[in-house]
Parts: structure tokens; C-alpha cells; sequence
């Protein structure tokens, strides 16, 4: 249903996210240390657009969804940087380490290495920097 219209209630989205504090020591070896920051409150508004009735009783119709953060309730900056795990290359590892014949193991093990020293903005190996919104909604 709709929550678009005058008097609906509304419906919110809030997120928490880790940030690594000590991420130059993590690289070394050491026990990451995590600051949860957050809440990250977004309003979430439903619409269904076209609807329609056919002819068996049944109801059509495209639902949209989209989000708007509430500066008024979060309460930490979204844009400020947060040092988290680069979770799609960590998935992508587990995957290849869990599906390849077991002589190809030394070669995954070898590229996640080569991988862990890559750099760019942003992305450090193992490791992201990046801004909430960057992390929540891509």
C-alpha cells in the first residue's frame, strides 16, 4: 500500500555499520578493532502505480520503493569514511576456495595474497574506505 499520502504512517529503514579503527595495525597482523556507528535512518516510501483490475478478480500493479535519509534521526555523518572488509572480494574467495579441485588451492591462496596488496581509492585489498551511503546503497 501506499504511505505517500497525507496522514500515512511512515516506514523506516536504520542501519549500524563497523568501522575498523586500528586499520594500519590489522594490516600488520593485529586484532581489528571496531567502532559501531549509526544509526543511519532512511524513510522508506512505497507507491504502486498502475494499478488495475482484471477480469478474474485479480489485482495488478508496479510497486516502487525508494529511501530519504532523516538527518533528524541519525545521528552519525553519513559521508564520513568507514573502514570496513571488502565483503564482495571476500565472498568471491570463499567461493573459489570452497569450489576448486583441491591442487588448485595453492593458486586461489596465491591470487587472494596478490589481491591483498591491491590498491586503489577506496579499496584497500582485504579492506574498504568508504562512506555510508557508499556501503548501504552501492
Amino acid at each position: 500500500r501506499n504511505n505517500t499520502a497525507p496522514g500515512a504512517p511512515p516506514a523506516y529503514f536504520r542501519a549500524w555499520l563497523f568501522n575498523i579503527t586500528n586499520l594500519h595495525d590489522v594490516r600488520q597482523g593485529a586484532k581489528p578493532i571496531l567502532e559501531q556507528v549509526g544509526p543511519y535512518v532512511y524513510r522508506a516510501y512505497h507507491e504502486r502505480h498502475q494499478v488495475m483490475w482484471s477480469g478474474d478478480a485479480r489485482v495488478h500493479f508496479k510497486d516502487y520503493t525508494y529511501f530519504k535519509l532523516d538527518r533528524n534521526l541519525t545521528t552519525a555523518d553519513p559521508d564520513a569514511p568507514i573502514a570496513t572488509f571488502n565483503m564482495p572480494l571476500l565472498g568471491v574467495l570463499a567461493a573459489l576456495h570452497g569450489n576448486v579441485s583441491p591442487r588448485l588451492v595453492p593458486f586461489v591462496d596465491l591470487l587472494m595474497h596478490v589481491l591483498a596488496s591491491y590498491k586503489e581509492e577506496g579499496v584497500h585489498g582485504l579492506f574498504a574506505v568508504r562512506n555510508a551511503t557508499e556501503l548501504l546503497w552501492g
